[in-house]
């Protein structure tokens, strides 16, 4: 139970942070969905550190606050399910969320990417947990626009284009040391270089998924809310197309969202959110 409690505890932590969530605010979320109040900051404070011995209920109310999928909740701990027997196996779990016709067109894209893979030598070896900085630095690229498909390959990623349903923006797949993107050729430039980048972002963990897609959903097909390693993927990619001191200094010089999507080679939309995001803009 100590180690549960711990593990479940830290995913509750870094979940939180990651939403910018303080203590106080995630216990007020958890009473209004337990209908009384259980969850001081003091409370949250001791699950977080594991020094509370969880229940089934306390990561349901958790993760109901946190608008997260339980299982984001127990990664890594006793209660998650155990290892896959094979490739196919921990594909179809990872696609299980996904609208049917997007899920049998995914599995179909991955295997036919698997008959003949193309190796790429690493220019750069991606460390686990690299961040989007790091990497820009790991290859001395200092100036905009990033090229996210080159940068796949200087870090031994192959990148290759399909051309599919609009929905279905790329599909990463991982095998060994086998590393394949497959990026949606009928959509814009902008939008395959940032899902190209979003899909880089696995690449940098410890353990990529069997296979990763990036679906763009219709508005109520979502069966559940972004995942933290979702949301952290999606932050590697602003940060890798839109550093963070690149951005700060070319706009104060350009202080125009289309000319700054001009610079980095992104969409206005995408700058001006990155812009909010540091704080450049205020809305």
């Amino acid at each position: 139970m100590l180690r549960l409690s711990r593990d479940v505890g830290r995913n509750i932590r870094r979940t939180r942070e990651a939403q910018g969530l303080t203590q106080y605010e995630l216990g007020r979320k958890m009473n209004n969905i337990a209908g009384q109040p259980r969850f001081s900051a003091s409370m949250v404070s001791l699950l977080e550190s594991g020094q509370r011995p969880i229940k089934v209920d306390d990561i349901m109310i958790a993760a109901l606050a946190l608008e997260v999928p339980a299982h984001v909740l127990i990664e890594d701990t006793p209660l998650q399910p155990g290892p896959v027997s094979s490739w196919i196996e921990s594909a179809r779990r990872r696609l299980r969320g996904l609208p049917p016709s997007l899920r049998t067109a995914a599995e179909t894209i991955a295997q036919r990417m698997l008959e003949s893979p193309t190796p790429v030598q690493p220019s750069v070896r991606l460390a686990p947990g690299m961040s989007a900085a790091g990497l820009l630095t790991a290859l001395g690229w200092t100036r905009p626009p990033v090229d996210p498909v080159a940068l796949a390959h200087k870090i031994g990623v192959q990148v290759t284009s399909i051309e599919t349903d609009r929905s279905l923006a790329s599909v990463l797949v991982a095998q060994g040391d086998c590393r394949i993107i497959a990026v949606n050729e009928v959509l814009e430039p902008h939008s395959r270089h940032l899902s190209v980048a979003y899909q880089i972002a696995f690449c940098a963990t410890d353990t990529p998924p069997a296979i990763n897609v990036d679906a763009r959903l219709e508005p109520g097909l979502a069966i559940c809310p972004p995942s933290f390693e979702e949301s952290r993927a999606r932050a590697f990619a602003m940060g890798l197309l839109l550093p963070t001191i690149w951005v700060t200094e070319a706009y104060k010089r350009i202080q125009d969202c289309s000319a700054l999507a001009a610079l980095f080679g992104v969409s206005p939309d995408l700058v001006w959110a990155r812009l909010v995001n540091l704080g450049l803009l205020v809305v």
